[in-house]
């Protein structure tokens, strides 16, 4: 394999109907850990909104991996101590009419 070549590190079909199947938080839990037994504390996670819960940044922040997650503009987060809605923190960048605008 050449050293620019994209190799998978975890591929994995679930069903909600199966007997063994708990939650797909759970599925996502299993493939990080798939993945980091390869990967150890190289790179940096990233995950859309389907992250976006309490679940994986306990799991990133107590095994010290770098992680970037999208937030729903709604998201509340602790910030010095005071709960703020992350746009009130946040750049918003998003495009219209093919050209990016910022709020």
């Amino acid at each position: 394999m050449a050293d620019n070549e994209v190799m998978p590190l975890h591929n994995a079909v679930y069903s909600q109907q199966s007997s063994d199947f708990k939650s797909a938080n759970q599925e996502m839990i299993k493939a990080i850990d798939t993945v980091s037994r390869y990967t150890g504390q190289k790179g940096i996670w990233t995950i859309d909104r389907a992250g976006d819960n309490e679940l994986f940044f306990r799991k990133f922040i107590d095994e010290g991996k770098r992680f970037v997650i999208r937030l729903r503009k709604s998201r509340n987060i602790l910030y010095k101590d005071k709960k703020l809605e992350i746009s009130k923190l946040a750049k918003i960048t998003y495009y219209r009419e093919g050209k990016q605008k910022t709020k």
